[in-house]
């Protein structure tokens, strides 16, 4: 006979319908213990927002080639750094989001990571785009460990249990006030 620890630590099969992803045949968690996917997940993201952070550094003490190629074109990486500091300010409120359980943060740091490798994989394939250290190789590997991480069920089943609660507790809060 199969212990429930067993059963629901089985691994799912590649071909698993879309319908039973969102079944309810998710294990119990505590609400109150982080699983280690999530963890890792966090990590790697603040690992994402560090690597944007390096790359601010290679601009600005690269500034006099950058200029030099294109005088033109100084504005411009002005522009793009200003949106990358942006970029990464953003990152980190994901961060902070997510490491307080938030589900839809999840979805869309997943979501985003998706995307991101997509870009990738098209300018690697159809354009010819070199993965290199200064432009990529830092970001791709970071993104799929992202989406590794974030995608397992311990991860889903935290997360949503977090936000149930938060709703529960808002919920109350709005009753005591009424």
């Amino acid at each position: 006979m199969m212990t429930e620890w067993r059963r629901h630590r089985e691994k799912r099969p590649a071909g698993e319908f879309l319908a039973a992803l969102g079944d309810s045949g998710v294990p119990e968690v505590d609400p109150g213990r982080r699983p280690a996917a999530v963890s890792l997940g966090i990590a790697f993201l603040l690992l994402r927002a560090l690597s944007g952070v390096l790359w601010l550094i290679d601009l600005v003490t690269n500034w006099d080639t950058v200029v030099s190629m294109d005088p033109n074109g100084k504005w411009g990486a002005l522009a793009f750094a200003v949106l990358h500091i942006g970029w990464t300010v953003l990152l980190l409120a994901l961060v902070r989001s997510l490491w307080r359980g938030s589900d839809v943060t999840r979805l869309v740091v997943l979501s985003w990571t998706t995307v991101n490798i997509i870009v990738f994989a098209v300018g690697y394939f159809a354009r010819g785009q070199q993965i290199v250290l200064s432009t990529s190789l830092l970001a791709l590997p970071l993104d799929i460990l992202v989406l590794l991480a974030l995608s397992g069920r311990d991860a889903r089943a935290w997360t949503r249990a977090r936000t149930e609660l938060r709703h529960r507790a808002r919920g109350k809060r709005r009753a005591t006030l009424s």
